[in-house]
């Protein structure tokens, strides 16, 4: 069953939105994913459209997640772009992230994010969209499922699409390896050109 939050719904989007990612939507039987913690971040890696110079807004993202484990009035979630510096997700400490309380339990959600502020995208350059929470316990971790599309060097042989995550609160982050045939976290991101 699939649920919008009601936070997060956001406006369809405009005509002129080029898709930068689509990663799929996870697989409907047994589908993997990563668990997002105080401790675990998820990000995953994209590149923004050449677009002839022209910078990119973020229209949306949509990504889908499990939270039957969560607890339903201490879960919040934040979601933000980032740059790429020396191939590590770069947030700005001092940017606040969008941050959303999770109360719905439910095995699967699909949800869409709309940025609160503008994130403009420089032309063909690589970004993350990250994925942060406040939850101690893994057990209780909201998981960002994965996509089912499979990358490899026939659908992405420049290596644009990666995974990377956490091992503390502190962000200091690990890319996972850019096998064929890897999977990341589920994420359509969408831009259109900045005005």
């Amino acid at each position: 069953m699939q649920w919008l939050l009601p936070s997060l719904l956001a406006v369809a989007a405009t005509t002129s939105a080029q898709l930068l990612l689509d990663s799929g939507r996870p697989d409907d039987n047994l589908p993997w994913g990563s668990p997002v913690s105080k401790d675990q971040a998820i990000a995953v890696q994209f590149r923004s459209a050449r677009a002839c110079g022209v910078n990119q807004l973020v229209d949306y993202a949509n990504v889908t997640v499990t939270t039957k484990n969560i607890d339903p009035k201490a879960t919040w979630i934040t979601l933000d772009i980032c740059p790429t510096v020396n191939g590590l997700p770069a947030c700005d400490a001092n940017a606040k992230a969008d941050k959303f309380k999770i109360e719905t339990v439910s095995k699967r959600i699909e949800f869409q994010w709309v940025p609160s502020t503008p994130k403009t995208l420089q032309p063909d350059a690589h970004y993350w969209l990250v994925m942060t929470s406040n939850v101690e316990e893994m057990g209780q971790a909201v998981i960002w499922y994965d996509g089912r599309t499979r990358f490899g060097p026939t659908n992405d042989p420049r290596n644009d699409v990666l995974s990377a995550f956490t091992l503390s609160s502190a962000m200091d982050w690990v890319v996972d390896e850019a096998k064929d045939g890897r999977t990341v976290a589920s994420a359509q991101i969408a831009a259109r050109p900045a005005a």
